[in-house]
């Protein structure tokens, strides 16, 4: 299916279609317009080059697809007031009279020629905040929406949110716009498949950090961070968003990583905790659903595991705010254990069992523990999984080494050989003379036992 993006929100003022602004009315069009019950101006063209749907089944002079869109922009005005956001502003709030011609929020059916399917646009921004209007394609011919229901619900809840954004503050950072504005329309349409379908574009791609789309025109990350925004609401509640935005209002120029810290914070939970939560409920989409996470887990597609051997020691790079996954085939048996670290700021690795082909709850949550311990018990036979995350802002992404040993004690050489430490005298009894860690600590109340059916020995993170 063909879903083009929308265009972002533009800061600078802009002219409105019917005074030749970009994608705007053109020469042979006639355009009028419909005022809805709910307050919704409709401008749309009866005839040439940018013409309309002008269907009209029900028989009473107003093109069905007129009243869609309004009906749309209305429910999506109505979900936005509910969850406690503010209204979006007219321009005569702005000083800038009717530009529409009347006090009613203005939307515009333009032809987009391909290009895009929707878009809002700032008239003005006055002190920080901005008045503006939507523009939606005038017909959807060849986008592959399902429907011109689908359509429109997608636009109109997706442009208004941007909107509302604009009563706050004039910019966002790109991930912060497009994310929200997506989780928007699941929040106006608890069944968007758009929503679904930008959250599968980030399960593709959890390699990269949540605040780091790619370079370029506003790229499909940006929106399919709309998965965390949601895990945020799913854990907390809508408020979270609306939080995120008056903060944003109370100073424009705010960190948002450090917003989101301290709104974290306020409600007893951390970037690490949330984070690494996020992860572990993006290991269990798809066949691998359970009882647990997102609701509609069932309904995203599965993260990218990597199949891991016996016995191996492997360099990967995890970016902070990302996530990497391995998966293993484990025989059955008692298993061993252990991370050696020289710090507690390292990635956290979260472990499941699946013996049923469904994630069930994790086995365990491994930290930093500045020790080599070692841990065993008789595990039945399975595939088990393995999250590899830095759950928290950092200034770089961190080179991390993986050891594995799948029978017996964790083989000492497999940390040795990485560089890292000497543990002649067996797991649990480091060297400080050896190489590696030689700040290793022998408490054990520092460590972690792990009833595992496979053995994952977390190293000491090296700064690039």
């Amino acid at each position: 299916m063909l879903v083009l993006l929308s265009l972002l929100a533009t800061p600078a003022d802009a002219a409105r279609p019917t005074d030749g602004g970009q994608f705007g009315y053109v020469s042979g069009d006639e355009v009028v317009h419909w005022d809805s019950p709910g307050g919704i101006r409709v401008h749309y063209a009866v005839s040439g080059p940018s013409v309309a749907l002008l269907d009209d089944e029900d028989d009473n002079g107003v093109p069905d697809f007129v009243e869609l869109i309004a009906t749309h922009v209305e429910g999506s005005f109505a979900a936005y007031d509910e969850a406690g956001f503010r209204r979006p502003l007219h321009e005569s709030d702005l000083s800038l009279g009717n530009l529409g011609g009347s006090d009613a929020f203005d939307v515009y059916l333009v032809d987009f020629g391909g290009n895009s399917d929707g878009a809002y646009r700032n008239d003005a921004c006055r002190s920080g905040v901005c008045s503006g209007h939507l523009l939606i394609e005038n017909d959807f011919a060849g986008y592959g929406y399902p429907s011109l229901d689908h359509a429109a619900a997608t636009l109109a809840s997706h442009e208004l949110f941007h909107a509302v954004q604009a009563a706050y503050v004039e910019t966002l950072p790109v991930w912060v716009s497009e994310g929200t504005a997506t989780w928007a329309e699941r929040l106006y349409d608890p069944e968007s498949t758009d929503f679904l379908r930008f959250a599968a574009v980030y399960l593709g791609d959890t390699n990269r950090s949540l605040n780091k789309p790619p370079a370029g025109p506003v790229p499909s990350f940006a929106y399919a961070t709309c998965l965390w925004w949601d895990f945020l609401t799913l854990r907390h509640d809508s408020d979270v968003i609306v939080e995120l935005l008056e903060g944003f209002a109370a100073d424009p120029q705010v960190d948002e990583l450090a917003l989101i810290g301290d709104i974290l914070d306020g409600r007893g939970d951390s970037w690490r905790d949330a984070f690494s939560t996020f992860a572990a409920w993006n290991a269990a989409t798809f066949t691998r659903a359970g009882d647990g996470g997102y609701p509609y887990a069932a309904k995203l597609r599965s993260v990218e595991f990597e199949a891991i051997d016996d016995a191996f020691v492997e360099e990967i790079r995890v970016f902070p705010m990302a996530s990497v996954y391995f998966a293993v085939e484990h025989d059955g048996g008692p298993l061993w254990g252990g991370s050696a670290v020289c710090d507690d700021d390292l990635p956290m690795l979260i472990v499941f069992p699946a013996a049923s082909g469904a994630l069930e709850e994790p086995l365990d949550r491994i930290e930093g523990a500045g020790r080599l311990v070692a841990g065993g018990e008789d595990l039945p036979a399975g595939r088990y999984y393995a999250v590899a995350t830095v759950p928290e802002p950092a200034e770089s992404s961190q080179k991390d080494l993986i050891c594995l040993q799948a029978e017996g004690a964790l083989d000492p050489a497999c940390l040795c050989d990485a560089g890292l430490t000497d543990d002649t005298d067996g797991p649990g009894d480091p060297d400080p003379g050896g190489c590696g860690c030689s700040a290793a600590s022998s408490n054990p109340a520092l460590g972690w036992m792990l009833g595992l059916p496979l053995v994952l020995a977390l190293l000491r993170r090296q700064r690039r």
